[in-house]
């Protein structure tokens, strides 16, 4: 009997694909500006690996679930628009023909481009991410998709107003300028955070198109970060602790049970 079962162990690990996970988005999802200039996806708080100590990525929670190691692949660029996903997807399942997971984290650069009409660029952004959810969905019907919302963007203004490190560094590469310009007012910054809710309201929207699939959470929305989660470089991308502050708050272990160990589901057979 213990041979059988033993066996039948080992015939379980045997059929265990491997797990393939993808990143989507712009440059937050790069690590860009995050631990040095320019982007590091070894440190993204998706498909990082092992950047510093105490940073864990979506890859390694998953890798420690799972209890082997996950094939990932990010796809994010750094400056783009919703409508950059187009490429990106096309692009992911050219590699990972059958993705397991795969998180989308974009919007931050459409809104700051957005005029003061922005309706028929909301739907368009929401255009944009349905697309390549469904050429996800439609690759893997089991595919496991996180649509990430925006944070409090006008927190970042909050944190470095009185900074002139930053008012310069705003000013120099005219970064957001709905946000940051210097003659902005304090109600049309109140408008862009509508902005913000209109894009996480269209996630939402989406997530409930593809309940199996697409999932939504909005506990980032709704942190209220600080200093040390911002980037000392330009005041705007998530420093190290930001990436590490994503990363936990946008993760749930309850997406990937079906892909616990071998060895758990031996321990319900007996």
């Amino acid at each position: 009997m213990k041979i059988i079962f033993f066996l039948l162990v080992l015939n379980l690990h045997a059929q265990v694909p491997t797990f393939v996970m993808g990143a989507l988005g712009d440059s937050i999802t790069t690590g860009f500006n995050s631990y040095h200039f320019l982007s590091d996806k070894k440190g993204s708080w998706s498909t990082g690996n092992n950047k510093t100590p105490d940073f864990e990525s979506h890859k390694m929670k998953i890798e420690k679930l799972i209890e082997r190691s996950v094939e990932a692949h990010n796809m994010a660029v750094p400056a783009v628009k919703s409508k950059n996903l187009i490429k990106q997807v096309k692009k992911l399942l050219r590699v990972a023909p059958k993705p397991d997971y795969v998180t989308i984290l974009i919007g931050a650069n459409d809104i700051c481009s957005w005029k003061s009409e922005y309706q028929e660029d909301l739907e368009k952004y929401k255009d944009n991410v349905t697309y390549a959810v469904k050429k996800i969905i439609d690759a893997n019907a089991h595919a496991k998709i996180l649509l990430v919302p925006l944070p409090n963007m006008v927190r970042l203004y909050e944190l470095g107003k009185d900074k002139r490190k930053c008012q310069m560094v705003w000013a120099l590469t005219q970064l957001c300028r709905p946000l940051f310009k210097k003659d902005v007012t304090d109600n049309e910054r109140d408008q862009f955070a509508e902005r913000v809710k209109g894009i996480n309201s269209k996630l939402k929207e989406i997530s409930e198109l593809y309940p199996s699939n697409a999932f939504f959470y909005e506990v980032l929305e709704e942190v209220n970060f600080d200093e040390k989660h911002v980037s000392e470089i330009d005041c705007f991308h998530p420093s190290a602790y930001g990436q590490k502050m994503i990363a936990e708050y946008t993760f749930n272990r309850d997406l990937f049970t079906e892909w616990f160990p071998a060895q758990s589901i031996a321990n319900q057979l007996r």
